[in-house]
Parts: C-alpha cells; sequence; structure tokens
C-alpha cells in the first residue's frame, strides 16, 4: 500500500517535471 502511493506520487510529480520542460522548450523554440 505504502509503496503504490509512493510509485503514484512519484510518477506524478515526474509528470509535472515533464510539463515544466515540454512549456520550458516550446518557450526557447519561440524565442529561438
Amino acid at each position: 500500500m505504502k509503496g503504490e502511493a509512493g510509485h503514484m506520487l512519484h510518477n506524478e510529480k515526474s509528470k509535472q517535471e515533464g510539463h515544466i520542460w515540454g512549456s520550458m522548450r516550446r518557450t526557447a523554440f519561440i524565442l529561438g
């Protein structure tokens, strides 16, 4: 149970980081 919750939390964090990186790369592409 605890491990499952930890996995979900990690997955959510990775998704957020991916979204942030996607936004940064898109912005850099527009500016560049």
